[in-house]
């Protein structure tokens, strides 16, 4: 930016609390000021323009509109009244903006076909215009609803970056239309747009320390699939317990649970996270060895809410039985004999008290230590033709007798999936998961209904994108596995591949998209409609709204695609934990059985 423009942005401040108060007269609360230099989209090489952006709270939509253009014209003549031109002036509230939905595709649909069959082309030439700048591509049908959505070449890329967007676009466009006749389908050229928005994969852990999650309502003091877990000594974060397994290592068998490999590591910023980021967890080292890291139930942020919420709880009850109370002293005094309804009432509450202050003595032992990490990938991918992200961690119990399991691995009933039955979203398949505990491994299938519980938003369900999301590993470096099982390097413009699922409705008339997963609910196990166990959570993946609150976001496009969740498939876990665990001699060659993740036979173990 030259200095002159700079400064203009600069003097503009000068104004903020005069157009504050221009908004909060017109009966708008504002929010946020900024200050931007920012051009357009399809404005191929222009030059920015100076912007003043004002995000205020709109409490009613149908006004909103005039509020705004009036908003817009005051602040306009209140600059060029004081010397100031050639700001464009723009007013938004981010709770009405354009809400995006993403739908899964069937890996057998046409244009998935066509995609798959370019994703290299279309990778080269990002690389080229965009380097390190993109951060995502996947194709899907995108759209408020499911009627009106339409095919994308969807593109994310880090918030802030400047590119000739049309040229980019028409280029994507192209290699895809290319393709579609090379297929024997020009009646479908031009039916794919490409759309760049600002967005990514993450590895988020949820709800922050000040935000986490209150499990006052499933307190039972018991680890169990899908609850809550943290690194002690970390107060901001936390992930997923996936599910109970038994890793087998030669004659030694250990108890323990599966989540992600992000979970267990040490804090970003942390002396040793990078380390434990490339070489993981190995298994054999000695006990007290700082990288084996100690983890607890729950995270430490959700102990705190939970606390908080059975306080609050205890305290606004026992004011309502103390009103009931004195309702029925009331009544005596009066001479009017106690009703049955009120002394039911008032017994309800006592006894509801009571089951609080219960919960309380419970809670108060949380955290409560659970085990050490003993084994992860570290931040690793397959070394196929097609690499895969690869993120997991096994924490043994063995050191903590204490620890009760009872009914940690039962699957949720139809019941408790609620809303989220397949039959929602796939035609004529029905959730028939057996009663009690999972019990079998399976695989991804595209186009298959999964669902997982989580720590954050529980159990949702959703389908499995028809391909891979592709995602770019230029500034997320990770190694992979060599023969010997070794973690090597991995090149610097590797290209990784992930699964996707979606949690959107297509069948339903109107559907949008919900998300099936934010940051703390990694480490969850993924299972299909017969219980089997499919996968594990290892990120999200989200576009965001745009322009951003605190970054120069470069084009005017004003959606968002909530949260999908991004998915290992079990067997590559358990193949790799395999090949990591075989025995070798001193030339790498396998001399030993491979080390194995199995389910537990029993509930109870």
């Amino acid at each position: 930016m030259v200095p002159a423009a700079v400064t203009r942005l600069q003097s503009i401040q000068n104004y903020q609390a005069r157009v504050r108060k221009i908004v909060v007269d017109l009966g708008l609360q504002p929010t946020n000021f900024t200050t931007v230099m920012r051009s357009k989209v399809n404005y191929a090489g222009g030059a920015p323009r100076p912007m003043i952006k004002v995000h205020v709270r709109a409490s009613d939509p149908t006004a909103f509109r005039q509020q705004s253009e009036v908003a817009k014209q005051q602040i306009q003549g209140l600059l060029t009244s004081n010397g100031v031109n050639g700001f464009s002036v723009e007013i938004l509230d981010p709770n009405r903006v354009l809400v995006r939905s993403i739908f899964p595709l069937s890996p057998s649909d046409i244009f998935i076909r066509a995609f798959e069959a370019v994703s290299d082309r279309i990778v080269g030439n990002l690389n080229q215009r965009l380097g390190n700048k993109w951060t995502t591509l996947c194709l899907f049908k995108v759209g408020r609803t499911s009627e009106g959505s339409s095919y994308s070449v969807f593109v994310t890329v880090k918030p802030g970056t400047v590119n000739e967007w049309q040229r980019l676009q028409a280029q994507t466009q192209s290699i895809m239309d290319t393709e579609l006749r090379r297929l024997g389908r020009p009646n479908l050229v031009g039916a794919v747009r490409a759309d760049f928005v600002p967005g990514g994969q993450s590895e988020g852990a949820g709800p922050s320390s000040s935000h986490g999650k209150s499990f006052k309502d499933d307190l039972d003091g018991q680890p169990k699939l899908g609850c809550s877990i943290g690194l002690v000594g970390d107060s901001t974060g936390g992930g997923t317990l996936g599910g109970f397994f038994e890793l087998q290592v030669g004659k030694a068998i250990h108890r323990g649970f599966l989540t992600n490999h992000h979970v267990v590591a040490p804090p970003k910023g942390a002396p040793m996270h990078r380390d434990h980021n490339r070489s993981g967890t190995v298994y054999g080292w000695a006990q007290g060895h700082p990288l084996k890291t100690k983890m607890h139930f729950f995270a430490e942020p959700d102990v705190n809410t939970t606390k908080q919420d059975i306080e609050t709880a205890i305290a606004v009850n026992r004011d309502t039985l103390r009103q009931r109370e004195e309702s029925i002293r009331q009544r005596e005094l009066a001479g009017m004999e106690r009703s049955h309804l009120q002394e039911a009432n008032r017994v309800n509450m006592g006894d509801f008290v009571n089951d609080l202050l219960k919960l309380r003595v419970t809670a108060a032992k949380l955290p409560q230590k659970l085990g050490h990490a003993i084994f992860s990938s570290g931040r690793a991918q397959t070394n196929d033709e097609k690499p895969r992200l690869i993120d997991w961690a096994f924490v043994s119990i063995d050191e903590f007798p204490e620890v009760r399991l009872s009914n940690h691995n039962r699957l949720p009933t139809t019941a408790e999936l609620g809303n989220d039955v397949p039959d929602k979203y796939v035609r004529n398949v029905y959730y028939t998961a057996p009663k009690g505990p999972f019990q079998n491994f399976g695989s991804l299938e595209p186009g298959k209904w999964y669902f997982k519980k989580g720590r954050t938003t529980g159990i949702t369900g959703g389908i499995c994108h028809g391909t891979h999301v592709l995602t770019n590993a230029a500034e997320d470096p990770r190694g992979f596995f060599g023969p010997d099982g070794s973690l090597e390097s991995a090149e610097a413009d590797m290209i990784n591949r992930v699964a996707m699922i979606v949690n959107s409705k297509a069948l339903e008339p109107g559907a949008m998209q919900r998300a099936f997963c934010i940051g703390g609910d990694l480490g969850s196990l993924v299972f299909d409609a017969d219980g089997v166990c499919c996968g594990l959570m290892s990120g999200t993946w989200s576009s965001e709204t745009a322009p951003l609150e605190e970054e120069d976001w470069e084009t005017d496009y004003w959606g968002t695609c909530v949260e999908s969740g991004l998915v290992m498939d079990i067997a590559d876990v358990q193949r790799w934990i395999a090949q990591r665990l075989t025995p070798r001699d001193t030339n790498g060659r396998p001399n030993g059985r491979p080390g194995r993740l199995t389910i537990p036979s029993r509930y109870d173990f």
